[in-house]
């Protein structure tokens, strides 16, 4: 499968795109533990699992034919930077040439949490769908991995921060309702790009270019890792390297995340002044290691390199997930201690304005 037809706009009317939490059968909500990818890629148990979070992939990239649909994978990537257009037609911008993504500010972390979320939600909404066409023995156990089926994390600090290879291999075979096939590309690999072509160039679209724009490069039928430098090797060596040479700040990060009152230097690489000593060469906050991953992947125009597209590729999400779940450790060991009172200048993002109908319910505030 890949991606056609006209470059997507955000369509103009659309009933709101809701967050709600995974219910069981009897109504009540449904909490699962986010799994390792790794996990999930090698371990027999979890094989259904596994067929159901590629083929709920790959349905999320191409499977709607309506690409400017808000529930779309192109258009959920596209919150965090292009299309520079409102996501879902929702709301008044205080300006066109920016993502909604929140950088270099102690909100970074809570911000990608319901980013996240909805992703994970989409997900399972297609892996649900699914499992629901599995027919003969093995019908209820597709239903049940759907239920427990969560997106899961990138661990990068484990392996020697070896990306893992169900998301770098070219093609995957899976058990479908249909039975045994391959799909290739592998949809954690790559996201084939509606046409006319886009990728690192993106000037087919409205608002570009513009100086928040990557550096010039071929606009590209589908995301990239390391385009220039040698590809997935390069990208595994040097995230290897980066890593090894980083074991101090590590420890300093640990440091940060058992001590009370120092959630903005845990949070983001922009602290507030003053700021107890830091490694000039490297940042130990969250979003600083953050930053080293994505900069290793992407390599030089390569997508991840750049917030802009960043979220186009499917690595993205569980780099996040795992950025998520570094948030959720460092909350249960600070109960009572959260964001800080202070005033913030993120490094860039758009915002929706003082006036804009944001939706709420009397259930979701």
């Amino acid at each position: 499968m890949s991606g056609g037809g006209p470059v997507p706009v955000r369509p103009q009317a659309q009933s709101p795109v809701v967050l709600e939490p995974p219910t069981e059968r009897d109504g009540s909500v449904a909490v699962r533990t986010r799994l390792d990818i790794t996990k999930i890629a090698t371990e027999p148990a979890l094989r259904k699992q596994r067929d159901l979070l590629l083929l709920a992939w790959e349905k999320l990239q191409y499977g709607n034919p309506d690409a400017g649909d808000p529930k779309t994978f192109f258009q959920i990537g596209g919150i965090h930077g292009w299309p520079y257009v409102p996501y879902n037609k929702d709301g008044s911008l205080d300006g066109p040439q920016m993502g909604y993504c929140w950088h270099g500010a102690q909100l970074f972390p809570t911000w990608h949490r319901p980013y996240v979320a909805l992703f994970e939600q989409e997900l399972r909404r297609w892996a649900t769908s699914i499992a629901a066409e599995y027919t003969g023995p093995d019908a209820a156990d597709y239903v049940k991995a759907a239920e427990d089926l969560r997106l899961p994390y990138w661990n990068w600090l484990e392996n020697n921060s070896q990306v893992p290879t169900i998301i770098t291999d070219s093609q995957v075979t899976v058990n479908a309702p249909t039975g045994q096939r391959t799909i290739n590309p592998n949809p954690l690999s790559t996201f084939v790009f509606p046409t006319p072509p886009l990728g690192a160039g993106y000037t087919q679209l409205p608002n570009t270019p513009n100086a928040n724009d990557p550096p010039p490069a071929t606009p590209r039928s589908s995301t990239a890792r390391q385009p220039l430098s040698g590809g997935i090797p390069t990208m595994n060596s040097d995230l290897a390297a980066d890593f090894r040479t980083q074991t101090s700040n590590w420890r300093l990060m640990l440091l940060y995340r058992y001590q009370p009152n120092q959630y903005s230097f845990f949070a983001d690489h922009s602290p507030p002044s003053p700021a107890p000593i830091r490694n000039p060469v490297f940042d130990t906050s969250l979003e600083g290691l953050h930053d080293l991953v994505h900069v290793n992947v992407g390599g030089i125009k390569g997508h991840m390199s750049y917030p802009q597209v960043a979220g186009m590729d499917p690595i993205f999400w569980f780099h996040h997930c795992q950025v998520d779940r570094l948030l959720s450790q460092w909350q249960a060991s600070h109960p009572l201690c959260f964001v800080q009172n202070v005033r913030e200048t993120p490094d860039g993002g758009t915002f929706l304005t003082g006036g804009a109908p944001v939706r709420t319910s009397a259930t979701y505030p």
